[in-house]
């Protein structure tokens, strides 16, 4: 995890960011396979590779999503049957609802804080990752006190973030750093 008060797109490779990015693009347009796929093998729906292959070849239809719907209809697959359901209510949620909202909501459905603390990389603490995810959280909030609002407003925002390598103030700022200095001025006609 960067530990610098500046977070890179580092940030946008951690485990539970990742899962985070692919449900949201999930929520926002189904149709994308990668990240589809990348929710479905998730520990959040726990589908395995053999499982996807199966539903894919199983289908013409032209998205991964279309064979996982003609898939489950046909056979009754319970993962299928329970992810369908979710992100229904999921896609439901993002009417009217604000992106910070919209994201607590789905820390809350998925059990996201639980399944970071079970499954999380080796090299980084569940403490680090539920930070991440409530940096990300803040991010959002921030992002919903600007002009643009919205799911897919704020999935261009995050992929404008990733593509041109935007640092983002991290976890700790507003904090002075141990090595850092502080500089201050007196602006004598403001009266400060």
């Amino acid at each position: 995890i960067n530990t610098s008060n500046n977070i890179d797109i580092e940030f946008f490779e951690n485990p539970e960011i990742l899962l985070m990015v692919s449900l949201l693009n999930t929520i926002d347009n189904p149709n994308r396979d990668i990240y589809l796929a990348g929710t479905l093998k998730s520990p959040v729906f726990r589908f395995t590779l053999d499982e996807l292959v199966k539903i894919r070849a199983s289908s013409k239809a032209p998205s991964l999503y279309g064979a996982l719907v003609e898939y489950t209809n046909e056979t009754g697959f319970e993962k299928g049957k329970y992810f369908l359901d979710k992100l229904s209510l999921f896609r439901q949620l993002t009417t009217g609802t604000r992106i910070d909202k919209l994201i607590w909501k789905l820390y809350k459905e998925c059990s996201l804080f639980r399944i970071v603390a079970d499954n999380h990389s080796p090299d980084e603490t569940p403490l680090a990752a539920r930070e991440n995810l409530m940096l990300l959280y803040k991010y959002a909030r921030g992002f919903e006190s600007s002009t643009f609002k919205g799911l897919n407003a704020f999935i261009n925002y995050v992929d404008d973030i990733i593509m041109q390598k935007t640092k983002l103030p991290g976890k700790g700022a507003g904090k002075e750093a141990v090595d850092s200095v502080k500089i201050m001025t007196i602006h004598q006609s403001k009266g400060l």
